[in-house]
């Protein structure tokens, strides 16, 4: 398979979104709460403080969308193909009306994700934009070499089958996986949580071969 290349992309972000940042990150601080504990416990009984986290990344991802599109112009203005992802759907519903592109979530029915899988891969589409829960699985996707994370699903398995709809069999390029990361908040520690999960999951199969 295709060697993949990680690039963490900063983000600065209004400044609304990170005194929202702060509020929760104090909100957890007060709880006794660790992200890496929210993290691997998905939510799980953490009740009001998992909700704050919750809507946090969301107004993170909706905060990182201008830094999005001009990623994706200079794509466009090369000539490259490029995907999306992102785990919230404001980022990729800003994309939807996008001249040239094609957007696949959960209200995009079977038949149609066939379709737009197809016309990408016939070069009919300037870029693709995908929810990681939607767009993560069962599709190829090597047109593109690049990568676009706005952010990220907290359970690592997710994010990397999303990875690997351009990462497979057929792929003649070296993949870039770009993720943006919002600066001076959470989302930073987030990205470092993720990165040390998916490492250790990597060795793992790597021993197991």
């Amino acid at each position: 398979l295709p060697v993949k290349t990680y690039e963490v992309v900063p983000v600065e972000v209004d400044r609304h979104t990170r005194k929202l940042a702060q509020l929760t990150m104090d909100l957890l601080t007060a709880e006794g709460i660790s992200l890496e504990k929210a993290i691997g416990q998905e939510g799980k009984g953490l009740g009001v403080a998992f909700e704050a986290i919750s809507q946090l990344r969301k107004a993170l991802a909706a905060a990182k969308i201008p830094a999005m599109l001009d990623l994706v112009t200079e794509c466009e203005e090369e000539g490259e193909p490029v995907l999306v992802f992102s785990y919230h759907r404001p980022p990729i519903d800003a994309l939807a009306d996008r001249p040239g592109w094609a957007v696949i979530t959960g209200d995009t029915p079977a038949t149609a994700r066939t379709l737009i899988e197809g016309e990408f891969q016939a070069g009919g589409l300037k870029g693709l934009g995908l929810t990681i829960q939607a767009g993560g699985t069962a599709m190829t996707l090597t047109r593109a070499h690049q990568a676009i994370f706005v952010d990220e699903a907290w359970t690592p398995a997710l994010n990397e089958q999303a990875q690997d709809r351009l990462c497979r069999i057929g792929q003649t390029r070296g993949v870039i996986i770009k993720r943006l990361v919002a600066e001076g908040t959470l989302d930073e520690r987030v990205a470092e949580i993720l990165g040390e999960k998916q490492a250790i999951i990597s060795a793992t199969v790597d021993a197991a071969r």
